[in-house]
């Protein structure tokens, strides 16, 4: 399916199992300055391709994509510093996937996620952020890492709304974390298999401001 290029004014996209190709990556890039919102469902585009997008659609405020795997997905991604699309309001990544085998000489696990927190941080409108099985494939996944990491980069102070599922059990110094540092957050989403009872309860009472999504159809996967 090729994509509809015609109308340059287009602000809504939606494209499902297409591939974007090499002669449709440059009009798709330049030809949608108008485009405020973006969904990609298991599409076959490089990490690079979706990059040189999210550099070119000044106007973008919603990232949807589902399935992206390939050669330095996450880095591709996240490295050089933060996206041109500084409106973006809404991001969802949904089943990442990189290879540790595929990072730079040199680079390391939280190399990799230190760009990329850097990257969340520094888009000041984000407002809802969802980070689904967002691993590696070789065998020793994200998981807890990627979790851990929120204490050493952070995210936006405006996030309104936060999932984050399929990388592991939530630690008590996650919960604190965020409940401190996301002041207006007011809905977040996690597997049932990853928040225990106890941590649970003090949400519950701590924060009853919050409020606590099971995420559907989770699967355990770290």
């Amino acid at each position: 399916m090729e994509l509809n290029l015609e109308n340059p004014w287009t602000q809504h996209m939606d494209v499902a199992g297409s591939q974007i190709t090499s002669y449709e990556f440059k009009p798709l890039a330049h030809a949608t300055k108008a485009l405020t919102s973006l969904t990609l469902d298991r599409c076959e585009s490089s990490s690079n391709r979706l990059r040189g997008i999210l550099d070119q659609c000044l106007a973008l405020e919603r990232l949807h994509v589902h399935v992206l795997e390939g050669s330095q997905a996450v880095w591709t991604l996240f490295k050089n510093g933060p996206w041109a699309c500084n409106k973006l309001q809404e991001l969802v990544l949904d089943r990442i996937v990189w290879s540790s085998g595929d990072m730079r000489p040199g680079d390391t696990l939280q190399d990799t996620l230190r760009a990329m927190w850097n990257a969340l941080h520094q888009l000041g409108r984000l407002r809802v952020l969802t980070l689904k099985h967002v691993h590696k494939v070789d065998g020793h996944g994200v998981g807890m890492h990627l979790l851990g990491a929120i204490d050493w980069f952070g995210v936006s102070r405006r996030i309104e709304r936060l999932c984050m599922t399929g990388h592991g059990p939530w630690t008590n110094r996650n919960l604190i974390w965020i409940t401190e540092h996301l002041p207006l957050l007011q809905e977040m989403e996690y597997n049932e298999e990853a928040m225990d009872k106890i941590q649970l309860a003090w949400l519950q009472e701590r924060h009853p401001d919050i409020r606590l999504t099971v995420a559907a159809n989770a699967k355990k996967r770290y």
